[in-house]
């Protein structure tokens, strides 16, 4: 499921009795808040170095 299908990454969340992660391609802080909402467990790339700063805050 794509991270930008945050109303299905709820439905997930409610589904299941376990943590629920997405975000590893994201790149702004607005993309992790949206998640934060959606999942609970923002998951950010360390590797992309490429990304601004600001999304790994």
């Amino acid at each position: 499921m794509s991270s930008d299908d945050t109303g299905g990454l709820r439905r997930v969340r409610a589904a299941v009795d376990c943590p629920v992660a997405a975000g590893e391609y994201g790149f702004d802080l607005p993309c992790y808040l949206r998640l934060l909402d959606a999942v609970g467990e923002p998951q950010a790339d360390a590797n992309g170095a490429d990304r601004p700063a600001q999304a790994l805050a």
